[in-house]
């Protein structure tokens, strides 16, 4: 390693340090960090940005319909059953991943469509049942 490897590195770093103290100066310090204690929303109301209101996406649920959907398994938002297509797949005590977590289903497991579908995290979540146990898995591992 030579003098100018040292002194490259160094000066990465020096650059690193001086943009992050530039953020928590523009920011308004740590508290800007914390969610409690943010000025973001301020310094957005004085440079003219403005912030949306955030609020919870609606839960949208679908009943069964009686037009038949083509697809290679049961319809969309209908009852039938279908089979995990992917190993140690999470039944989810609500739609969405970060929704508490029931039990692991593995590939080819036979799974119970309730008809009940929410498209509120992007992404189609169906309600199953698997034995006793009722939860949420997203469409996309089913087959």
């Amino acid at each position: 390693m030579e003098k100018r490897d040292l002194g490259i590195g160094f000066g990465g770093l020096l650059t690193g340090l001086a943009l992050v103290g530039g953020l928590l100066y523009y920011t308004g310090g740590w508290e800007a960090f914390s969610p409690v204690t943010s000025k973001g929303s301020e310094v957005a109301e004085k440079i003219g940005i403005r912030i949306p209101e955030t609020r919870p996406a609606p839960r949208v649920t679908e009943t069964p319909t009686s037009a038949p959907t083509p697809s290679p398994g049961p319809a969309k938002g209908s009852t039938g059953s279908m089979r995990v297509k992917l190993n140690n797949l999470t039944l989810h005590r609500c739609p969405g991943y970060d929704c508490e977590k029931i039990l692991a289903l593995p590939m080819g497991a036979k799974v119970l469509l309730l008809g009940e579908r929410d498209f509120t995290t992007g992404e189609e979540w169906c309600r199953v049942r698997t034995g006793s146990t009722e939860g949420w898995v997203s469409r996309y591992y089913l087959e």
